[in-house]
């Protein structure tokens, strides 16, 4: 079976429609129902197999960034930050940065990646949810077919640098971000391998 129904202990309030409180379910009151396929388990279960040190040092990280990285410089045409010239540091930057970066692989449904400290905060998870979670679930139901225009202009073209839309975070705050750049990923073989996503202009929404 291609996807299967995994329970995935979170604290907080799901979102109406996607999210589902399921009672008595191990060490956490609250768990998130969702399918994920099992390489989004794999690497759920990787991240918390983790010790404490933080999450851009992980090897799988620090590639990853670089691929970002290269990649923006490559569609965008300028430099995501000011690079160190050691990959360590540059995941680091990257992931202390105060404005959002995201991304997602190359699934059918595709599945988050990388989200550093930023976005961590703004759509209210931790490493192992987040890079659980279909991409698709950061925007509310009725806002996805926008998004996913966004996306496959985005992959026609290289890159996207005038996005603004409407995202809601695991408790249900709605969130408008605004000049958002999405650019596709390659690898060093020019290979897809996703869509990263970067802003640092949002605000709350209260309606």
């Amino acid at each position: 079976m291609a996807e299967f129904e995994s329970l995935l202990a979170i604290s907080g309030s799901p979102i109406a429609g996607d999210f589902t409180t399921i009672q008595n379910a191990g060490c956490l009151s609250t768990r998130l129902a969702i399918h994920y396929s099992p390489d989004a388990l794999s690497r759920l279960i990787a991240f918390k197999n983790m010790s404490n040190d933080p999450p851009w040092r992980n090897p799988d990280w620090v590639a990853h960034t670089q691929i970002m990285l290269d990649s923006f410089q490559h569609f965008v045409g300028h430099e995501l930050i000011t690079r160190s010239g050691q990959p360590v540091e540059d995941a680091r930057i990257v992931f202390d940065a105060p404005f959002v970066v995201v991304s997602h692989g190359i699934q059918d449904d595709p599945i988050l990646n990388y989200g550093n400290r930023t976005a961590l905060s703004l759509w209210e998870m931790d490493v192992p949810i987040f890079t659980s979670t279909p991409s698709r679930l950061t925007a509310e139901s009725l806002h996805r077919d926008e998004r996913a225009a966004l996306m496959s202009r985005a992959a026609r073209d290289g890159f996207v640098d005038d996005y603004r839309g409407i995202r809601i975070s695991r408790s249900g705050q709605r969130f408008l971000i605004e000049q958002a750049i999405i650019w596709n990923l390659i690898n060093a073989q020019g290979e897809p391998m996703g869509q990263a996503a970067t802003f640092s202009q949002w605000k709350p929404l209260t309606e």
